[in-house]
């Protein structure tokens, strides 16, 4: 992990544990409201359209996907080389077939 995301599990797994050095981080009486604003009128008839996506990939090129990148993998770099290995199949993919 990096040092960054240490830090941050460390508050999340000491957030309610009354610890001195959390309370000084996080102030649980001034935690930020995500509350929408009131004096914006909502429009009850807004609707959201989300297109669904359909990637053009067999289940064979999907499964050779699975078993050479797996997400799980910590290679120390963040993801990057699996980023890569998974860009690299797909462009061979798509210039083979």
């Amino acid at each position: 992990m990096s040092p960054i995301q240490l830090y941050t599990a460390g508050i999340l797994e000491n957030f309610n544990s009354c610890h001195s050095a959390i309370d000084s981080i996080i102030n649980q009486n001034e935690l930020p409201s995500y509350d929408p604003d009131q004096s914006v009128p909502i429009d009850s008839d807004a609707q959201v359209f989300i297109p669904e996506i359909t990637a053009p990939v067999s289940n064979n090129l999907r499964q050779s996907i699975f078993e050479q990148c797996n997400p799980l993998e910590d290679n120390g770099e963040n993801g990057v080389q699996l980023y890569i290995r998974c860009i690299q199949i797909l462009t061979i993919a798509s210039t083979v077939g």
